[in-house]
C-alpha cells in the first residue's frame, strides 16, 4: 500500500534542529520512502498583473503599471501584494472614479511611497487598529500557538462575536 503526507512549513521559521526537520531528515534516508520538497517564493510579476487585474476588473494591459510597482515593493509575496493593495485604498492611492467607471491610480505616486520593510509590519499596523479587547484575546490567543478556535479567542477577549469587518 501507499501512504502519502503533505506537510507545509515556512522554511524560514524551522531550523536544522527543529523536531519536524529532524524527522524528514531521517525519514528522507529510509530506503522506501521518498520525499518531495517544493519550494515556494514570492509570484512572477505577470502573475501579480493577472491579480490585479482579476480583482480590478480591468484588462492586463491597463494594470501593467500599477502591477509592475506593486511587484518591485511587495517581491510578489501573495499576502504583502493584497496588504499593499488594501493600503492603496485605504490611503486613497487607488481609487474608483466615478467619472471614468473604472479603478484608477497614479503609478508614480505609488511607486514613491515609502513602504514598511515587511509584511510583520503591515500587519502589526493592523493589528494596533483593532478594538483594545480584542487586541488583548489575541495576546492572550499568542500563548497558545499559531492556531486558535475563535470561541477561544471570544472568551479570550470578552468580545461578544468577532466582526470581520473590524479586523480589516
Amino acid at each position: 500500500g501507499r501512504f502519502v503526507v503533505v506537510g507545509i512549513y515556512r522554511d524560514n521559521e524551522v531550523s536544522a534542529s527543529h523536531p519536524l526537520a529532524v524527522k524528514v531528515s531521517e525519514l528522507d534516508h529510509e530506503p522506501n520512502i521518498n520525499i518531495t520538497k517544493i519550494a515556494l517564493g514570492g509570484m512572477i510579476g505577470d502573475d501579480v498583473n493577472e491579480m490585479i487585474s482579476e480583482s480590478l476588473r480591468l484588462p492586463l494591459r491597463l494594470t501593467s503599471s500599477l502591477s509592475k510597482v506593486v511587484h518591485k515593493k511587495t517581491d510578489g509575496n501573495p499576502l504583502f501584494v493584497v496588504e499593499f493593495l488594501h493600503s492603496l485604498v485605504k490611503e486613497k492611492l487607488l481609487y474608483f472614479s466615478l467619472t471614468s467607471k473604472r479603478w484608477s491610480w497614479e503609478a508614480d505616486v505609488i511607486d514613491l511611497k515609502c513602504l514598511k520593510d515587511d509584511v510583520a509590519k503591515l500587519l502589526t499596523r493592523k493589528l494596533l487598529n483593532l478594538p483594545p479587547k480584542m487586541l488583548e484575546g489575541l495576546k492572550c490567543a499568542s500563548c497558545f500557538g499559531s492556531q486558535i478556535f475563535t470561541s477561544t479567542l471570544l472568551c479570550l477577549s470578552d468580545v461578544k462575536s468577532i466582526d470581520s469587518k473590524s479586523i480589516d
